[in-house]
């Protein structure tokens, strides 16, 4: 499993004025890198930018989610990065320890499905697309567009959205055999663009690329302002401790309140929790 670790300089006592300062004790977050990669330093950056004054570090360690309730558990982590809740039994083991568990809901995730500005199919159904990706549907024909055979597009094997897209759109099934796979730098609104009989999934934020387009499903677009309402997105999640450091729970609230980190999460390719949004989990977990 992939490793990321970004350490905040602060923690080894430089000022922003080149002074020598105390820093304040490293705020620690474990688990997710999908969040880890680039949200959650954001995030960091951000805060300290809005508390000068309180010289705060932070060292992130993204390791998967389930390394953000052992180190929750162990002591190692102030605050754990997830892309699934807890589950049933690393909740007992914090029950065992006397720990009670916070949960905080601090993005949605969701994946949008493309196709090349040429095809004429607009919809796809759940079942179709599921279809589409696994192999069992493998010509544009057979969900109203041209006769010519389906194009699948996917991440690398070892990409956390290869297992999240199975997990989400294919019921964890695998996927059909295909090429091309995307590898490295490859981004794949490039690659859609110069194929038209191809299909992809790719966040949000690259789905307007020029020569793409993207489907609805189920008959319904995405709706921002209720992101579960779709079926390929997922909540992510803040996990602290009861007993958590001032610290760590003052930078929490910010990154959940505060205007300027709601516009981090966009800007990030996330979209913002509803206040009526049931939670789901059906990611592969990253």
């Amino acid at each position: 499993m992939r490793t990321l670790k970004w350490i905040q300089v602060l923690l080894a006592g430089i000022s922003l004025h080149g002074s020598n300062v105390d820093a304040a004790e490293p705020v620690r977050i474990y688990g997710s890198d999908t969040l880890g990669a680039r949200l959650v330093p954001m995030l960091c950056e951000g805060y300290r930018r809005a508390h000068p004054e309180l010289r705060q570090g932070f060292e992130i360690v993204a390791e998967g989610s389930g390394s953000a309730f052992s180190a929750l558990l162990d002591g190692t982590a102030d605050l754990g990065m997830s892309t699934r809740e807890v589950r049933s039994e690393e909740s007992t083991a914090f029950t065992a320890k006397g720990l009670k568990l916070d949960r905080m809901t601090l993005a949605i995730n969701a994946f949008a499905i493309a196709v090349h500005e040429s095809n004429p199919v607009s919809d796809l159904t759940s079942s179709q697309l599921e279809g589409v990706f696994t192999g069992d549907l493998t010509n544009w024909k057979q969900v109203g567009g041209h006769d010519l055979p389906i194009v699948v597009i996917t991440r690398n094997t070892s990409s956390a959205s290869y297992q999240d897209f199975s997990a989400l759109a294919m019921s964890g099934r695998p996927y059909a055999k295909t090429d091309p796979s995307l590898v490295g730098a490859d981004h794949p609104a490039h690659t859609l663009a110069s194929t038209p009989a191809a299909i992809t999934y790719l966040p949000f934020v690259y789905a307007k690329a020029k020569g793409i387009r993207m489907l609805t499903l189920n008959g319904k677009p995405f709706d921002p302002a209720q992101p579960l309402a779709y079926p390929l997105a997922w909540p992510n999640f803040f996990y602290v401790r009861k007993d958590v450091s001032p610290a760590a729970k003052a930078f929490a609230d910010w990154c959940l309140k505060s205007p300027e980190a709601q516009k981090m999460v966009v800007t990030a390719g996330f979209f913002l929790p509803g206040e009526k949004s049931p939670a789901k989990d059906k990611t592969g977990a990253r």
